[in-house]
This record gives structure tokens, C-alpha cells and sequence, in this order.
């Protein structure tokens, strides 16, 4: 069994490890792995972990897989900054994360830059934005801060977040930002309940997305604000929108809807599928689960 790792550069498999210390460092720093090119599976972390660029509770960087983990600690950096991953170039399915997520740009509950795939993973955590004054207010450096991604180019699907999050700029309850110039992101059969905030005015605050770049590429989601709110949004802040992305209360959608929705567009070659959550402590924000369907 592992136990724990400081900085390691995986081009192997790691399974069932976990870490309950305090990790630091500069860049591609992670619970489990730096860098990984390999698969991480079945590992926990529940210490904190910080550092500057490319940080992630489980891995900093990831060019492979990361599946059946969890995160229960904090994780805090500067930019690319994810509760499972830092950076994920290739998949993370299955994951959670319960812990912190805080940075200046690129902050997700799962990942901070997605160029992936990532499915079946759910967030809890609080995602913050920590400090916008950092001098660079450069069209390159636009910041995204997402329940599960802050900037998404490839693919969500299945996905849900129940925590908070709140930024300054492109703010949204599953994405921060969902493509941006020549590039396009996929969220497909997420939903969210976290509350979402923006402080600046500047950017665009959505219950799915706070920004999204292409018509069409948001499907099947689905958004509630609670009653406590005093904040209003619609699905995607700014950019197009789909006719697919509802909201879910008065004057809106009920879960059920939701649900069947959600599942269609999963498809019957999906190994996962969403059911109504029967545990009555967590079904007020947390309405619907994942489960992966056997074969």
C-alpha cells in the first residue's frame, strides 16, 4: 500500500494509496503525483496541498487517468488549480472532491484547466477566487472559477456540484468558462445547486456556465438557486445559450424532468446514469446521484 507521496512523476499505475500530510511546493504539485502520465485509481487524499501553478489534490498535471478518488483536504495555488487535478489533458471519471479549492485563475472543484475528458465526478467544496489583484488583466489570463471546472476545452459530462463558488470574472456553478476563442467546450447531463457568485461585475456569472463560447455545447443541465439567495442568474452568463439549459423551481423545471433529461441524453451506451438521492440529510442539495451501471 502507498502512503505518501511528496512530488513524484508517474509514467506507471498507482492504486489504493492515500495521503494525509501537507504538501508544497511551485509548480505541478500534487497529493498523489506531480505529473502523471499513468492511471491513478482508488487513492484518497485528506491533507492540504498548495503551490503556485498546476496543482491538484490528486495530481498537479495529468496526461493520463485518475478514477475512483477522493479529496477531503484543502488544495490552494495560483492558477490551474483543481480539486482531483490541476490540469487534465486526458481523463478523470468518478471523483470526488469535499474538501477546499481556492486560486486566482482557473479554479475548479475537480479541475482547473480541462483539455479532457471528466465524468461522473461531483464536487461539495467551497470554490473561491482568493485575490484578483494581481497586476496581469491580460485577455489571456481571464479568469475562471467553476464548481467543476474553471476552464473547460473538451468534454463534462455527468457531473454535479452542490458547493459554493464565487470569483470575480466568468463564474459558473459547473464551468467558469466553457471554450474561448477558436475553442469549444461539451458539458453534457450536469447539474448544480452550489450557490454561485460574482464580485466584480466585469465578467459573467451562470448557474451552469459563466461563460460559454459556442451555441449548442451546453446540453441537458440543469440549475436551482436556493431560497437563501439573494442572487438571480440565468444558466450561462455570457455567450450563447441552448434551449436545454433550465432551470430547476417556481416558474421553472422539477427534478423528475430533470432526471428523465439528464438521462436521455446520456444515452444507452453510458456506464452511468443518474437516480433520485434517498438519503433525506443530503437530498435538499444534493437531489440526484451517479451511480455506475452494472454490466
Amino acid at each position: 500500500m502507498c502512503r505518501r507521496y511528496r512530488w513524484i512523476q508517474l509514467w506507471d499505475n498507482l492504486s489504493s494509496c492515500y495521503n494525509i500530510g501537507e504538501i508544497s511546493g511551485t509548480d505541478s504539485v500534487g497529493g498523489i503525483a506531480g505529473y502523471s502520465e499513468g492511471t491513478i485509481e482508488n487513492c484518497n487524499v485528506s491533507g492540504s496541498v498548495s503551490g503556485n501553478e498546476d496543482v491538484g489534490g490528486i495530481a498537479g498535471y495529468s496526461e493520463g487517468t485518475i478514477e475512483n478518488c477522493n479529496v477531503s483536504g484543502s488544495v490552494s495555488g495560483s492558477s490551474y488549480v483543481g480539486g482531483i487535478a490541476g490540469v487534465n489533458l486526458e481523463t478523470i471519471e468518478n471523483c470526488s472532491v469535499s474538501g477546499s479549492v481556492s486560486g486566482i485563475f482557473d479554479i475548479g472543484g475537480i479541475v482547473g484547466y480541462n483539455g479532457g475528458t471528466i465524468s461522473a465526478c461531483y464536487n461539495t467544496s467551497n470554490v473561491s477566487e482568493t485575490d484578483y489583484n494581481t497586476g496581469n488583466d491580460s485577455e489571456t489570463e481571464k479568469r475562471g472559477v467553476g464548481g467543476i471546472v474553471g476552464y473547460n476545452e473538451k468534454t463534462i459530462t455527468a457531473c454535479y456540484n452542490i458547493g459554493e463558488v464565487s470569483g470575480t470574472e466568468d463564474v459558473g456553478g459547473i464551468a467558469g468558462e466553457n471554450g474561448y476563442g477558436l475553442t469549444e467546450g461539451i458539458i453534457i447531463s450536469c447539474y448544480n445547486t452550489g450557490k454561485v457568485s460574482e464580485s466584480s461585475n466585469i465578467g459573467g456569472i451562470g448557474g451552469i456556465a459563466g461563460y460559454n463560447n459556442v451555441i449548442d455545447t451546453i446540453r441537458a443541465c440543469y440549475w436551482s438557486v436556493s431560497e437563501e439567495s439573494s442572487t438571480n442568474y440565468d444558466g450561462i452568463g455570457n455567450g450563447p445559450t441552448s434551449e436545454t439549459v433550465k432551470k430547476v423551481g417556481p416558474n421553472g423545471v422539477t427534478w423528475d424532468v430533470a432526471l428523465s433529461v439528464m438521462n436521455e441524453a446520456l444515452g444507452t451506451e453510458s456506464e452511468y446514469s443518474y437516480k433520485k438521492n434517498d438519503n433525506s440529510a443530503t437530498n435538499g442539495t444534493m437531489p440526484l446521484v451517479i451511480v455506475k451501471l452494472s454490466n
